[in-house]
Parts: structure tokens; C-alpha cells; sequence
């Protein structure tokens, strides 16, 4: 079980930039590796266009998950942002979370004064689990 996420410098760097130039709308993507090791993030379009709540596009999203499965990588967690809030799950990201989905969840904060944090968590059946994020190379 993974107790920290590690995050490649360049991964950490395309996530807060699709986080600030989506901004002030969420943005949403996902990670993607080979045997629990992030090696990339994929950007996906957010179709609700909304601050508060983010749905991939379907389309895009289902030809990424064909096309990582063709190359041998595996959807590890999504990301999205929370540009006017902090770095937790809402309730509402807990209760639109898919349960066939990824149990790993990213979300980039924008509205913590200034800063921006990147936060990690663990969906399980007991509940919610941080994870520790560390930037590698």
C-alpha cells in the first residue's frame, strides 16, 4: 500500500500549470505509470465548465484509457483542482467519486493564500487516507 505518492518534477510541474491556466474553473486529468510509479499526466477537458465541480469529457477521457492500455500504462489516480479552496476532498468529490475508478485522488489548491499545495489521498472502504507527496525526479 502506498504511504506517500511520488510525483516526477516534471509531473508536479504540468499539474499546476493546467491548475492555473484552467483557473478560475476546475481543471481535471489523470496520472498514469507502469507498477505504481507515476510516470505521466494527461489533461483532460472539464465538460461542466463550472468553479466547484469537474466532469472529464468522456470522449477524450475513454480514448486516453484506450491508448494508455495499448502502451502498457495504467491510470494510477485523477487530479483536479480547487482554485478557490483548500487542498481536502469536498464532500461532494467523495460522493461523485466513481467506484470502479482510481483509488487515488491528487487535487491541486489555488485558493490558499497565495500558495499552491498539492495534496494526496487514498479512497477506501474505511474512508479517506492522506498520503504523503514527494517530488523525484
Amino acid at each position: 500500500m502506498i504511504e506517500r505518492l511520488l510525483l516526477p518534477r516534471g509531473v508536479i510541474h504540468g499539474l499546476l500549470g493546467h491548475a492555473q491556466r484552467s483557473a478560475p474553473l476546475e481543471c481535471v486529468g489523470v496520472l498514469s505509470g507502469r507498477g505504481g510509479r507515476v510516470e505521466g499526466w494527461h489533461p483532460l477537458s472539464n465538460v461542466l465548465a463550472d468553479e466547484r465541480r469537474f466532469l472529464a469529457d468522456p470522449a477524450e477521457q475513454l480514448a486516453l484509457f484506450r491508448r494508455l492500455r495499448e502502451e502498457g500504462r495504467e491510470v494510477l489516480a485523477i487530479y483536479h483542482s480547487h482554485p478557490r479552496a483548500g487542498e481536502g476532498l469536498s464532500e461532494r468529490d467523495l460522493r461523485e467519486a466513481a467506484p470502479e475508478g482510481p483509488p487515488l485522488h491528487v487535487v491541486i489548491s489555488l485558493g490558499t493564500e497565495g500558495r499552491m499545495v498539492l495534496a494526496a489521498w487514498r479512497l477506501t472502504a474505511a474512508g479517506v487516507e492522506a498520503l504523503e507527496v514527494e517530488m523525484g525526479e
